[in-house]
């Protein structure tokens, strides 16, 4: 039997006797490699327009200086930040089976969409670089891996450049920042990267890669990093975003 007919049985014999449920409704998914039924994935909602061409808010209003209410306060150190889907349902529950459950799987179904609107997105543009946002050193060993740096891995496969997870680093723990306002979330998050090597980043365009963008305190501050350090530009592209005001 040839190898890649010898593949799909057994494909077929592990979902029979593993079958695939999915994240949202928890039915059995019939879609060939897929962790999300097409029904669930349908739910997913798109930002409504118009989006904040500066950090892609949705339903945005631009005031005279080019920002947007929702944008990060003060200097915004990246071009534009664009996230995929509105960070609700199912989006919401496969971001946190996948970052407090450890379901590693469900970073493919998030960077598969990731894939798919970066055209969409970024039209035109191609970075030289890819980093993930990082974690504290104590955060990552605690997880076991950096959720960021699956996502980056997953969308480099549509990009065609390498990811560089070293490239920036987190060098102090900082308090969650799910229940701090927007001012506090900046204040947080200060001084909390640094590039390890200003070598790598030079004269580069960066594309930063999130999970969530929820106020972009912690990407704006991640760019401001980067571009101190000689990158060219920075971008930024988030699996979901928050669209409720914090």
């Amino acid at each position: 039997m040839p190898a890649a007919r010898l593949a799909h049985w057994a494909g077929v014999l592990a979902d029979f006797v593993f079958p695939r449920l999915c994240c949202g409704c928890g039915e059995r998914v019939i879609e060939s490699g897929r962790l999300i039924c097409s029904g669930c994935e349908k739910t997913f909602r798109p930002l409504l327009l118009p989006i904040c061409s500066l950090c892609g808010a949705e339903n945005a209003i631009v005031g005279p200086k080019g920002k947007c209410p929702t944008c990060p306060a003060g200097k915004v150190h990246f071009e534009t930040a664009r996230g995929v889907v509105a960070f609700e349902g199912v989006a919401h529950e496969l971001v946190v089976r996948l970052k407090y459950n450890r379901r590693t799987e469900y970073a493919a179904e998030m960077g598969r969409l990731l894939r798919a609107n970066y055209s969409r997105d970024f039209p035109g543009f191609t970075p030289d670089l890819l980093i993930p946002v990082p974690l504290f050193g104590a955060r990552q060993r605690e997880r076991g891996f950096n959720q960021s740096e699956l996502l980056a891995h997953e969308l480099a496969v549509t990009v065609g450049c390498s990811v560089n997870s070293k490239a920036l680093r987190r060098i102090r723990p900082t308090r969650t920042q799910t229940k701090l306002s927007r001012t506090q979330r900046a204040e947080n998050i200060r001084g909390a990267f640094a590039v390890a090597d200003a070598g790598t980043v030079q004269n580069h365009k960066v594309l930063l890669v999130d999970d969530v963008y929820t106020t972009g305190a912690t990407l704006n501050e991640c760019a401001r990093m980067l571009m101190e350090a000689g990158a060219e530009s920075v971008n930024c592209h988030a699996f979901a975003r928050t669209c409720d005001e914090i």
